[in-house]
């Protein structure tokens, strides 16, 4: 008896992300597949790590567009230096952030919606994104969970990781299995 597994296995999509925080700096590692089961604002192949020399910044994220707008927001804040970096007060300017970032959001939903009466834009939510600062020379690795009602800003220890998207993927064996021998 022959079987086609291939019509019972369903294709899950996935995303994942992993960060790393070592004496020597920060890696990212990331995948390209940009996921999104509601269908709207987003794309199948996009670049997830994105670094910004001139801003001391790069990031990546595992979520919807919101957070790509949070993201946007930071870059704002960087460029007119109003985010500090003076320890305790990096976690109040990123929260900033966040509510900035989802009044813009708001906005954009309304206005969108506006335009097209019979279609109600949804407003995106967000997910984990995680942040790498360079200042005076440190780098440091922080995460951001956006999609809570009061989000979850956390700094990552020096020999300490941080997962982000969908951690049944099969990726996330590697840190697991390898993070210790580095």
């Amino acid at each position: 008896m022959c079987t086609d597994f291939t019509s019972v296995v369903e294709e899950e999509d996935m995303t994942f992300q992993i960060g790393f925080s070592t004496p020597e700096g920060v890696l990212l590692a990331s995948d390209l597949k940009n996921v999104n089961l509601m269908g709207f604002r987003w794309g199948m192949i996009a670049p997830k790590i994105k670094v910004h020399e001139s801003e001391n910044l790069a990031y990546c994220s595992a979520g919807d567009d919101f957070c790509n707008v949070f993201t946007e927001t930071i870059r704002e804040e960087i460029r007119k230096n109003t985010l500090r970096f003076v320890q305790g007060e990096v976690e109040d300017a990123i929260m900033h952030c966040v509510y900035a970032a989802r009044e813009k959001e708001s906005v954009f939903c309304r206005e969108h919606t506006l335009l097209s009466p019979r279609r109600v834009v949804p407003t995106c939510i967000g997910g984990t994104t995680m942040l790498v600062f360079r200042t005076n020379g440190t780098v440091t690795l922080w995460t951001v969970e956006t999609s809570r009602v009061v989000p979850t800003i956390m700094p990552v220890s020096i020999g300490g990781l941080a997962f982000a998207g969908d951690t049944s993927n099969p990726a996330a064996y590697f840190p697991h299995r390898y993070f210790d021998k580095l």
